[in-house]
C-alpha cells in the first residue's frame, strides 16, 4: 500500500509542479522563481498536512525524491516552453485544457493522499481526515497564489475546494466502513476529478455577491 501511495503522490506532484511552473512563466518569473512556485504548488499541501498530523520532519525532507521530481518537472516545463514558445502562445486554449486536467488530477490525488495519511497515522476522525485531505489538495495552491499575488483559486474557481471536500469525505467514509483502501482511493479520487472537470465544463459556481460589474 505504501508503494501505491508513493506512486500516486508522485503523479500528483508532477501535475501540480507543471501548474506552478506554468503560472510562474505567465507571470514573468525567472528560472529560480519558476522552481520556487512549482515546488510550492507541488509540495506545499503535503508540508501543511504533515505538520497537522504530527509527522515531523515532514515527508518532503525525509524523501527528497519529491523535491527532485518537482525540480525536474519545472525544468522540463521551462525548457519546453522556451523551445516551443510560439506553440505555447498560439495554442492557449489547448494549454488551458491541459492545465485544467492536470489541476483536477493533482487535486484528486492529494485529497485522497491526505485522508490516507491521517488514517495511517491512527486518526479515525472524520472531520480531521477530511480537513487534512482538503489542506493537502489546496494548501500548496493557496501559498502559490499568495506568492504570485493572486486571489487564491479556492475562493473563486469553479467548485474547487468543495470537490476536494466531497472526495475526501467519500474516501474517509469508505475506509471507515472497511471498504478496501484501493477502492476508497479510486472512488474518492474519481469523485474529486469528475466534479472538478464537470464544474469547469458546465461553469458550476458557488453563490456569490458581485457588487461591481
Amino acid at each position: 500500500m505504501e508503494i501505491a501511495l508513493y506512486i500516486i503522490e508522485i503523479i500528483g506532484t508532477i501535475a501540480f509542479a507543471v501548474i506552478g511552473a506554468m503560472i510562474a512563466i505567465d507571470k514573468g518569473f525567472d528560472i529560480f522563481g519558476i522552481a520556487v512556485l512549482g515546488v510550492t504548488t507541488a509540495l506545499g499541501g503535503g508540508l501543511i498536512r504533515d505538520l497537522i498530523i504530527g509527522r515531523i520532519p515532514p515527508n518532503m525532507f525525509i524523501h527528497p525524491s519529491y523535491l527532485l521530481v518537482s525540480l525536474i518537472t519545472c525544468a522540463v516545463v521551462f525548457l519546453w516552453i522556451w523551445w516551443r514558445k510560439e506553440i505555447y502562445l498560439h495554442r492557449r486554449q489547448v494549454i488551458e485544457n491541459v492545465f485544467n486536467i492536470l489541476d483536477a488530477v493533482g487535486l484528486a490525488v492529494f485529497a485522497v493522499i491526505g485522508v490516507m495519511s491521517a488514517w495511517h497515522r491512527g486518526f479515525d476522525n472524520g472531520f480531521l481526515c477530511v480537513f487534512v485531505g482538503l489542506c493537502t489538495a489546496c494548501g500548496g495552491g493557496i501559498v502559490r497564489d499568495v506568492i504570485a499575488n493572486d486571489v487564491p483559486m479556492i475562493f473563486h474557481s469553479h467548485v474547487y475546494a468543495i470537490a476536494a471536500i466531497i472526495g475526501s469525505l467519500i474516501c474517509y467514509l469508505m475506509i471507515h466502513y472497511h471498504v478496501h483502501e484501493y477502492i476508497a482511493i479510486t472512488v474518492g479520487g474519481a469523485a474529486v476529478f469528475f466534479i472538478r472537470i464537470f464544474a469547469i465544463k458546465y461553469q458550476w459556481n458557488l453563490p456569490s455577491i458581485r457588487l461591481k460589474e
